[in-house]
């Protein structure tokens, strides 16, 4: 195929500026196509056509495409027409329209979703949607080729020419910069162009500077792209991804329909992008770095993240490696990872800088890591080689294995005979995924064991790996003095002697010990070194080396032939020219420094990422004291048709949303217990402790309402049950922020008996493991501090199902708290005040006061009252006082006594003592007779000490902080008169 080209004049005006030196600098070029391999870019003289050739040689396999099971399907029968697939358990999908070639095929993952328990159907939602995904693999994913071109710059702190500054030389020498090759795989590109560019920087700033480059990163991306897209004229290019380390900068270009998914506004077939960056300098100090580029082409990504801690292993015995062996590229379609690392070295020529280098390999090696795990960046000599190591490993692999499976015992050893290193590049195994006996039995028939060993293998993405930069590594020529002479060496380097320069370069010498880059290749090198020279690099192109006779006696530099070569078609002419040396570049040198190829760009082969032939090369763009160095990949990937995964995705995301959405884990029983007793949290004896007394109310939608009175302890509870086929984690915690002053709410969760209550335990939790088809209750332990609305919002929720709704409950508390204790008699209602006003009426009538003043002796406070005097507290404050029922409690003591309990005695008199005791004690310091209700309230304590019997001196004992002092309440004791009228 041939290739267009692009002239200063040409680049300029796609561009859109205008030059009028232009066709003068064209005129001065001398044609020269003898050799029949290469055409200088100007001498074209028109565009020539592409040949007319069959097939697309971007497709891989014509002829058959097999799928992920090893099964063999003709092209011919594969349609996209999975469109009319149903949404129910039994999906079909009609992978022919045609009648002759009418078939269904059922997806067993949409089938095993209802099938699932909660716990492995919403934790393993990626897993089913990438099976969903694989099973319509032949019609979503396309096996293509695509070209990257890896550029490699040390730009001396160069800037961004201006687009004005692309007449003549430069612009042609930016038009080779991009241009990738003949092994270009788009037929359609007619430019040369790749896919994809990774463009690779040092020193885009100065290396002692503490600012950052992002200015001057855009600006180059600006001009990149500005660049590209005038050469390109049938598609554009836009930027994937950008970041910079000080003088590093990492660049990648590509293709819109690469970049972009149009379709989901998302990222497009170049995704997964993840940076690591590394200062190799003096105490990190990035004027020497690293930085590490990855990135996903196609396919879809799983995610391991969510099955690392699952606790379960595989014991799947086809596995020759555990789940957690593999890396974070796993998937049903994994993809093709890249990793491309831009680095600049510590320079100089000694040995010692040498080992620096062999020093910060092995550190780019154990701090970021290499995605190839069969390769080595840095191999320590005295340590086992790496591929004796990686082997070692397979054998014990394939050796379990082995002994595990004695019956395919001939099979498996040449499969061991066979073994190479790269089967340890790319992993498979097991997801571990657990199946409960319940599921198990909900299989039957329906879903097989090959059907779950299909569902959870996955396989790593294949790799490619580039290394590229500003090596420093230098040319080490004897030392001999006209050997070593620069112009000796830039000698050699006119008459192509790229061989004999190499023999020198410490680069290859330390791949050779075996050293660094074990594993790696470099293409090899047919260009001239690219450091250092002079910044305006005026040069020359060399299509034919000289001989060195010629050499001498005829030079071939001629500074009017600065243009960058393109492959052509040979002629007839020359077609038998045994000469196919490549055309290069000779810049002009800084005659203070030795050349050197300090520049490089290594890789990773694989048979899915190859070099293009002769595409390692370097171009003449000035500007710099270095020159670029490029190279072009040839890459097989599983590009991904985002119009049927977003359809295939909405379709599955329908079912899943259809079964999750009926879900329910949680039956809630809307019977609310309350239990009222004035236990604490401090109080260590339960026993001791007056029991509770029992509410039991309806839940309102989630709403909980009830009164209380302040002080008293509250412990809502709340039943519920677990209905599905597997036990959960059930948390319950508080929506609603308390404040530092408000009464704080103890939460507790667990599971009990199904005609069990729970037991009230000093240390509580919130969250407890529910059985399957288990009762369980949640229990609020609440005490009042103030009167007033007590409203608190709380939720329970299943963590391991959160991809449900129904995985979270919420309800509301709302107490109306009460209090008679801490109000004055002036602040509670007239409802409460009458009470009290009755129950002073209640002991006076009685007649009779056996026990009284022995039952309230040791009465202090309201945590002194037992739970009947509690009870009347409740009463007093929330409903209305009944004189009946402490009547009857006074007439069944006189039969408690003839069953000898006499502390049953007069115990309805002796309640409502003790209540009426305590709530005066509560008004000690609010008590006055200046009111209606003052004078009330007096008249009856008065009238009670009366009915008590008491003097005054005893009277003052029990009462007296209502008194000035004992001669005050003996005034009043010895009159005879109303104290009411009195007062």
């Amino acid at each position: 195929m041939q290739n267009t080209v692009f002239s200063s004049k040409s680049l300029l005006a796609s561009i859109g500026t205008n030059s009028n030196n232009t066709q003068n600098d064209d005129k001065n070029f001398n044609q020269n196509t003898n050799d029949g391999s290469f055409l200088l870019a100007s001498t074209l003289s028109t565009v020539p056509e592409p040949e007319d050739e069959k097939g697309d040689k971007n497709s891989i396999k014509p002829n058959s495409v097999t799928d992920n099971y090893n099964t063999e399907v003709n092209n011919d029968d594969i349609k996209d027409n999975s469109d009319n697939e149903s949404i129910s358990s039994d999906i079909i999908m009609n992978s022919n329209p045609d009648e002759k070639h009418k078939s269904t095929i059922k997806s067993k993952t949409l089938q095993l979703l209802p099938l699932l328990n909660p716990s492995n159907l919403l934790n393993s939602h990626d897993l089913l949607l990438n099976a969903f995904y694989e099973e319509h693999r032949l019609e979503l994913v396309s096996q293509k080729k695509l070209s990257m071109r890896v550029i490699t710059w040390n730009l001396n702190q160069m800037k961004p020419p201006s687009l004005k500054s692309l007449a003549g030389k430069s612009g042609r020498e930016w038009a080779a910069f991009f241009y990738a090759g003949d092994s270009t795989v788009n037929e359609e590109n007619k430019e040369g162009l790749a896919d994809i560019y990774s463009i690779n920087f040092q020193e885009t700033i100065s290396l002692t500077s503490f600012s950052k480059n992002d200015n001057v990163i855009d600006e180059w991306v600006n001009f990149l792209l500005a660049v590209l897209n005038a050469i390109c004229s049938n598609s554009s290019y836009s930027l994937v991804y950008k970041t910079g380390l000080l003088g590093l900068t990492s660049i990648i270009l590509a293709k819109q329909y690469l970049s972009n998914d149009q379709i989901n506004e998302l990222d497009g077939q170049i995704h997964n992008i993840r940076q690591n960056t590394l200062g190799l300098g003096y105490l990190r100090w990035a004027n020497k770095g690293c930085i590490s580029l990855r990135f996903r082409i196609g396919g879809i990504g799983l995610g391991i993240g969510n099955y690392l801690n699952n606790k379960h292993s595989s014991d799947n015995i086809n596995n020759i490696y555990s789940f957690d062996e593999l890396d974070d590229t796993v998937g049903k379609i994994p993809g093709l990872e890249i990793q491309i690392l831009n680095v600049h070295l510590v320079h100089g020529e000694d040995q010692s800088q040498v080992q620096q280098r062999w020093g910060s390999w092995a550190k780019i090696e154990n701090k970021i890591g290499l995605d190839d795990r069969t390769v080595k960046l840095a191999l320590d000599s005295s340590k086992i080689d790496v591929k004796d190591a990686a082997q070692k490993r397979l054998e014990m692999k394939l050796q379990q294995k082995l002994n595990s499976q004695i019956q395919h015992k001939n099979n498996l050893e040449k499969e061991m005979n066979a073994m190479h290193l790269n089967n340890d590049s790319v992993r498979t195994s097991s997801i571990p995924i657990n199946f409960s006996q319940s599921e198990i039995k909900k299989f039957d028939g329906i879903i097989s064991s090959v059907d779950l060993q299909k569902l959870l293998h996955v396989t790593e993405a294949q790799k490619g790996l580039v290394v590229c930069g500003d090596t420093n590594y230098r040319l080490a020529l004897p030392a001999d003095n006209t050997l070593n002479s620069k112009n000796t060496v830039q000698q050699l380097i006119k008459n192509g002697n790229w061989e004999f320069l190499l023999k020198h370069d410490q680069l290859q010498d330390q791949m050779k010990l075996k050293k660094v880059f074990i594993g790696f290749n470099e293409p090899d090198i047919h260009f001239a070194p690219t450091f250092k020279v002079q910044p305006d690099n005026i040069g020359n192109w060399i299509i034919t080396p000289p001989s060195s006779a010629e050499s001498v006696e005829k030079p071939v530099l001629n500074e009017k032939r600065i243009r960058r070569p393109v492959p052509g078609t040979p002629t007839e002419s020359s077609a038998s020219t045994e000469n196919t040396t490549p055309p290069y570049y000779v810049p002009k040198y800084d005659n203070k420094r030795l050349p050197a190829y300090t520049d490089r760009i290594l890789y990773v082969s694989r048979p899915y990422f190859k070099v293009a032939e002769n595409s390692y090369t370097s171009t003449g763009n000035a500007g710099s004291d270095h020159l670029p160095v490029a190279c072009t990949y040839i890459l097989e990937a599983p590009l991904i048709d985002e119009k049927k995964q977003h359809y295939l995705k909405s379709k599955f995301t329908t079912a899943w949303d259809e079964i999750i959405n009926k879900m329910v884990f949680l039956k809630m029983n809307s019977d609310i217990i309350i239990k009222h007793s004035l236990l604490g949290y401090k109080e260590e004896n339960l026993e001791s402790k007056p029991k509770s007394i029992d509410e039991t109310i309806k839940s309102d939608g989630g709403n909980i309402k009830f009164t209380a009175i302040v002080g008293e302890t509250l412990k809502i509870i709340i039943k519920f049950e677990n209905t599905v086929d597997e036990p959960f984690n059930l948390c319950v915690k508080e929506q609603t922020s308390s404040g530092w002053f408000t009464s704080k709410v103890d939460i507790n969760c667990q599971q009990v008996g199904t005609n069990e209550t729970a037991q009230f335990l000093n240390k509580s939790t919130s969250s407890s493991i529910i059985d399957s088809h288990s009762q369980g209750e949640i229990t609020l332990t609440i005490i009042p501090s103030s009167p007033g609305l007590f409203e608190r919002m709380f939720y329970s929720e299943i963590p391991e199902y959160s991809l449900c709704p129904a995985y979270r409950k919420f309800f509301a508390l709302t107490i109306d708290v009460k209090d008679i204790f801490s109000a004055s008699f002036e602040e509670i209602t007239p409802e409460q005040f009458s009470n009290i006003d009755e129950c002073f009426n209640f002991i006076c009538n009685e007649n009779n006061i056996v026990g009284l003043l022995d039952y309230i002796e040791d009465l202090k406070d309201s945590g002194d009252l037992k739970t009947i005097e509690w009870n009347l507290v409740r009463e007093v404050t929330l409903w209305t006082f009944s004189k009946a029922k402490y009547s009857q409690m006074n007439k069944d003591g006189i039969e408690a006594v003839k069953r000898r309990e006499p502390e049953k005695f007069n115990l309805g008199s002796k309640t409502v003592l003790a209540f009426l005791y305590i709530w005066l004690k509560s008004q000690n310091n609010v008590f006055n007779t200046d009111t209606k209700r003052g004078q009330t309230i007096f008249s009856n304590v008065i009238n009670l000490i009366k009915y008590l019997k008491l003097d005054s001196d005893d009277a003052y004992s029990w009462f007296g902080w209502l008194f000035a002092n004992e001669f005050e309440l003996e005034g009043y004791l010895e009159r005879d008169f109303d104290v009411k009228v009195q007062l």
